[in-house]
Parts: C-alpha cells; sequence; structure tokens
C-alpha cells in the first residue's frame, strides 16, 4: 500500500509540475488518487503491478493479479446465507490432474458470421451461473485488447476468467488480460463459400448491387458483379474475415503470400489450443467441454433466429462461382483446410466411437431442451427480418431458456451493470419483455440450488 501510495504521489507531483495542464486538473487528479488509495486500502487482496509508462505513453498499463488457484472461477462454491454474493475461495479436493482441467479460463477470439452469438451466449450463461468474470469493454459490443484500462475491472479479489467480445486478436494483448498458462485459447472459423455468403447478406454486398444493377439481377451475378469491384487479396468484414478477426493484416510476416499465410496458420496454431469449425458446432462444443472439463448442459444453445431465405437465395451456386469465391477466399481457405484437419485429429486423440457417442448424447439433450423452451408451432419477428419460434409455457419457469435466446448486445449491457455493481438485485432494464433482474437471480439461484440449466420433468 505504500508503494502504491508513493505512485499516486509521484503520479500527483509529475501532474503539478506540468505547466501546460490547468491547476484545477492536478487538484482533480489527486483527489482522485487519494479515493482510489482508500479503496484499495480496503480491499487488501487486490495486487496490482504498477507499470511505469514509456516515453510517449499517455496513461500507465495495469495488470491484475493472475493467481487462480486463490479464487478459481469455475469451482467456486456460493455461500447461500449471503445473498448470491459471497464466494468461498476454498479449493475442492478433488484429482489434481481433473483440477488442473477446471482452472481453465476461456479467451474467445469472437469471428464475424460463424455463429460466434449463439456461442456468447452459452460463455455468458456459464458464467452468470458461475459468478466468472468478464474482460469487456462496459456496455459495449467490441473490445479493444490494446486498451487494458479500458476493460470492466473484475470484481474485488477476482481475476478475469471468460473474454468472448468482438476483437481484432492481439495475442501481446490477450495474454495480458488472460495468461495462456491459465487459460484455454479458442476461436471458432467457417467454411470459406458458406462464410462468404452469410458476410455477403449481411454487410450488404447484394443489397448494393440490387440497388446498382435493379431488382432483376439473380443472387449469383450480385455475388459476380461484387466480386468484380475487387482486385488483388482483400482481407476484411466479407473475404477472408476470419484472418481479418485473427489479426492476419496486423503482422509483418516476411516472404511471398503464400509463405505470409503459412507463417500466419503456424502462428495461429501456436496461440490457439482449439479452433471450432461453425459447420460442425455440436462437435465443436462437445471438444471444448471436454477441454474445459464443463458438463454437456454447460454448452447448451438454442437457435436464437429462424431465418427465411427468400427464393432467389435458394439456388445453388455454379461451380464457376464457387471456384471464384474460393480463389478470392484464399487466406480463410487454407486456414479452414488446415485446422478443419486438426479438428479431425483432435477427435482420433479422443477416440472416434466414445467421441461420437458424446456427440450424440449432446444433440438428444439440446433437442429436448430446444423443444421445450419453444412452442415452434408459433413464430414471431426476429431482428434484422428474421424470425424466431415463441416460447413455451415452461420457458416462465426456466429462464435459462430466455437468457440463451436474448441477443448478446442486451445481456453485454447487463453484465456490465452487474460487474459494476455486484449486485444482482438492482434494475436493470425498462424493458418489459426481459427482466433481466429476475433472469440473472433465477440461473443463479438454480445453479446454487444444484440444478442444472435443463430438467427433464
Amino acid at each position: 500500500r505504500i508503494q502504491i501510495l508513493f505512485e499516486m504521489v509521484t503520479l500527483k507531483q509529475t501532474l503539478l509540475n506540468n505547466s501546460k495542464l490547468p491547476w484545477i486538473l492536478s487538484i482533480i487528479a489527486f483527489v482522485y488518487c487519494i479515493v482510489y488509495f482508500v479503496q484499495i486500502y480496503h480491499n487488501t487482496d487486490i495486487v496490482f503491478n504498477i507499470v511505469h509508462p514509456k516515453p510517449k505513453t499517455k496513461v500507465a498499463s495495469f495488470q491484475t493479479s493472475t493467481s487462480i488457484e486463490r479464487n478459481p472461477p469455475h469451482e467456486a462454491s456460493f455461500n447461500k446465507q449471503d445473498n448470491l454474493l459471497s464466494i468461498s475461495t476454498a479449493l475442492p479436493d478433488v484429482d489434481s490432474a481433473v483440477q488442473q482441467i477446471k482452472k481453465k479460463n476461456l479467451m474467445f477470439i469472437k469471428t464475424h458470421k460463424c455463429g460466434t452469438s449463439t456461442l456468447v451466449n452459452v460463455f455468458y450463461l456459464y458464467g452468470v451461473r458461475h459468478r466468472s468474470n468478464f474482460a469487456l469493454q462496459p456496455y459495449k459490443h467490441n473490445i479493444n485488447s490494446n486498451d487494458i484500462r479500458g476493460l470492466l475491472p473484475p470484481r474485488p479479489n477476482g481475476t478475469y476468467n471468460i473474454q468472448c467480445q468482438h476483437g481484432v486478436f492481439n495475442p501481446s494483448s490477450e495474454h495480458k488480460i488472460l495468461p495462456k498458462a491459465t487459460s484455454l485459447y479458442t476461436t471458432i472459423i467457417r467454411s470459406p463459400v458458406s462464410h462468404f455468403k452469410s458476410a455477403f447478406s449481411f454487410w450488404g454486398g447484394d443489397r448494393n448491387m440490387i440497388k446498382k444493377y435493379g431488382e432483376n439481377i439473380t443472387y449469383e451475378e450480385s455475388m459476380n458483379k461484387w466480386l468484380e469491384t475487387y482486385s488483388g487479396v482483400s482481407v476484411g468484414l466479407t473475404l477472408n474475415s476470419a484472418s481479418h478477426d485473427l489479426g492476419f493484416a496486423h503482422y509483418s510476416f516476411t516472404g511471398s503470400l503464400q509463405q505470409k499465410i503459412e507463417a500466419f496458420i503456424e502462428h495461429i496454431d501456436k496461440e490457439m489450443d482449439l479452433v471450432m469449425i461453425t459447420d460442425r458446432m455440436d462437435e465443436s462444443l462437445v471438444m471444448l467441454k471436454e477441454k474445459l472439463g464443463w458438463n454437456l448442459t454447460d454448452i447448451l444453445y438454442l437457435k436464437r433466429m429462424v431465418a427465411r431465405k427468400p427464393e432467389r437465395k435458394l439456388k445453388p451456386l455454379s461451380n464457376t462461382t464457387i471456384n471464384r469465391i474460393m480463389d478470392r477466399q484464399i487466406i480463410d481457405r487454407q486456414l479452414f483446410d488446415y485446422f478443419n484437419k486438426k479438428f479431425d485429429r483432435h477427435i482420433d486423440d479422443y477416440g472416434r466411437e466414445r467421441f461420437a457417442k458424446l456427440v450424440k448424447d449432446f444433440q438428444d439433450v439440446r433437442l429436448r431442451f430446444e423443444n421445450k423452451c419453444f412452442d415452434k408451432n408459433r413464430t414471431i419477428r426476429g431482428v434484422m427480418g428474421t424470425e424466431t419460434w415463441a416460447f413455451s409455457d415452461y420457458a416462465s419457469k426456466n429462464l435459462g431458456c430466455v437468457f440463451l435466446q436474448t441477443r448478446d448486445i442486451q445481456l453485454t449491457k447487463a453484465i456490465t451493470q452487474l460487474q459494476l455493481t455486484n449486485d444482482y438485485t438492482k434494475e436493470l432494464s425498462n424493458n418489459k419483455d426481459i427482466v433481466f433482474k429476475d433472469m440473472f437471480q433465477k440461473v443463479q439461484s438454480d445453479f446454487m440450488a444444484g440444478l442444472p440449466v435443463f430438467e427433464e420433468n
């Protein structure tokens, strides 16, 4: 504490000596430092490593303690007499190998148009049930891992457990948030043609071509016209989107394009403990569950949108257009080929028959859960022109259904408020349809009572 106070006094003196700053700003900064010191004084278990700013750096950065042995995120036990807030930090007496698995925090690099909103809801539900600390930008949909000081702080005496927002992968910063020694790093990618079709429609490529060439243009013609507007290798949110999100453009790989691609894939292979495949979603979640030591009910998901594609998009693409897309998706194509084959090797290592049975068990449970959450005879309008099934009466009792169906942007805002206030009884929304207070309290009280996300009866 004395060292921290010294740092604060030094900062105050630096501000006072800077003639360019108004004297009132220095006083405000000094008062803030004193208040901050008082907060630290009353939270003696928090460890801050103060890093002196480098020349031309505007602010100093800090790193929270990464000692998860003191407060393991996924082995936390709750004190029912303390209104959901008190947490026992004692580690259970379990086999050391299993314990080591369950110490894993989760770093999920969210890629665009790969089913990641569905996955984020799964991670959010798991984190809220287990009272994990999320590394996220307060109230925002994206994360800037370069701005560590801008992250939502963890709860007192806690460390970050989960990161799963959109953001370009930057290992040097991500490692400071969730060290690889205590975290499982994962992401998800999608087959190049399917990925392009989804991104092309979502980001307005088809809509723009219709405006330019008229409504009589076919979907395939629209794609080809759009592809003609780009030359060379494009890395963005429509072409080579996964490589964009995984940071391809941010590395100075040398050599030819092929050599850069190979170096990039090798780099991602070293960073990621598991690369999931959108086209193999159930298999991917089961493999993730096994690597994290979670339960089958921890990875239950709901298909949030029942999209109705216009008739013009239902016709299969010609081989010529498919090959053209694959040529333009040159980085993502090789990225997908490599990690799709590696995923097969993960299954081989686990045992194909045993893994297939586990996936079948999960699919059976997930389908029963979906059928209980939804009344599939009724649909309601969703966001962006989609439709979704209406909730069943069961969903009013099991708010895990509502949680998994809520847009991740709304959940991010609610989780921000909860993590800032540490108050699970606070009213979080004026939305009459979704009362976050009730939803969050219910999923946590179920967890405290030992109830799974989904019960058959």
